[in-house]
């Protein structure tokens, strides 16, 4: 039973004294916590259900399962008394038991093995509750920093939104224009295409500006129904996409976005491509040893940063080939890009 958990079942089998019969009357069910007073239980005055065949259970209050030892004991009139014993596990106990039958990684194994990578704890002893919240802390701290570094993050999707006729800029983030987990850290090019009509539908590449190309624009307001180039502007919470032209109609953009890294608990589930559970663990050990007044080992740092490299390496985008024709200056409108065929 988990402990301080509401929802849970008890159960026990009754029968008649006197024939050994299958008991079917009322039965009530009485609480005692790690040896403390007993008393009947809370919820509907201790009645229980009958479930059939002399079978009766009693759900128990969050309050009566917040202890290490309960025993429940089964009253009925006319019946002989039953007691069942309980030994409660705390939810993180419970989620790390369970991940283990089942080879499933948590937040606990995670900053578990990190701590023993640095011998704070000992590998067979059982992490302390307060180790484990600091170094939970320490972890998500981690995949934070990692969110703003590109090659770390494994994940890009592409989404589809709506442009909103005579709006500049767009905004895209948690609360914007167009709506993602968090803003993207920045777009490059190929990031964005606008999907033109037809079946199927196809996409025109949106080239990436930087500032310079565009303050550089002599009429920046102008107007169409199909946007070209963009200016993004990574503000926080929501980054600022200004288009051009700026779009007259209620097309269809597709939008590259960086994952992000999710935050973990202890009892959630660690889940992320290969080679990242080392990447993560590893590196976390060397985030810890200062806190903890550990010395990180050279050979943990040299394990720390390899595994960071083969994590990383797998993120990395390919280059674009492009070419241009002698002696003409590079720009907009003078690349080719092998891969899609597309002139830019």
């Amino acid at each position: 039973m988990i402990r301080a958990t509401a929802g849970q079942t008890i159960g026990a089998q009754m029968i008649l004294a006197t024939t050994g019969a299958a008991f079917t009357g009322t039965v009530t069910c009485y609480v005692t916590g790690d040896a403390g007073t007993q008393a009947i239980g809370s919820v509907s005055a201790g009645v229980c259900t009958h479930e059939g065949n002399g079978y009766h259970t009693y759900r128990p209050a969050t309050a009566e399962t917040d202890y290490a030892l309960i025993a429940f004991t089964f009253i009925g009139t006319g019946a002989l008394p039953q007691t069942i014993q309980i030994q409660t596990f705390t939810a993180a106990t419970y989620a790390a038991a369970s991940a283990a039958a089942t080879g499933t990684v948590t937040g606990l194994d995670v900053v578990t093995d990190a701590l023993r990578e640095i011998a704070v704890v000992d590998p067979i002893d059982p992490i302390p509750p307060e180790h484990a919240a600091f170094a939970l802390g320490k972890l998500n701290r981690l995949l934070d920093n990692w969110n703003a570094d590109g090659s770390a993050v494994y994940g890009e999707t592409f989404t589809t939104f709506t442009l909103t006729p005579s709006l500049n800029p767009h905004t895209i983030g948690p609360t914007g224009t167009w709506v993602t987990t968090q803003r993207p850290v920045r777009l490059d090019d190929g990031d964005l295409s606008l999907a033109l009509s037809g079946s199927p539908v196809s996409y025109s590449r949106i080239v990436v500006m930087d500032e310079q190309a565009y303050t550089g624009l002599s009429m920046p307001a102008l107007t169409s129904a199909s946007p070209t180039r963009a200016y993004y502007v990574p503000a926080w919470p929501n980054g600022q996409l200004y288009l051009y032209p700026v779009p007259s109609s209620a097309a269809s953009v597709r939008v590259r976005v960086r994952g992000v890294l999710g935050a973990l608990t202890l009892v959630s589930t660690f889940t992320m491509p290969p080679g990242y559970r080392d990447a993560v663990t590893l590196t976390l050990a060397e985030s810890l040893g200062p806190a903890f007044g550990a010395p990180v080992s050279p050979d943990t740092k040299d394990a720390a940063q390899r595994a960071r490299g083969r994590a990383f390496a797998n993120n990395d985008r390919p280059r674009r080939l492009r070419t241009m024709d002698a002696g003409m200056p590079g720009g907009y409108g003078s690349g080719f890009d092998f891969r899609t065929g597309l002139v830019s």
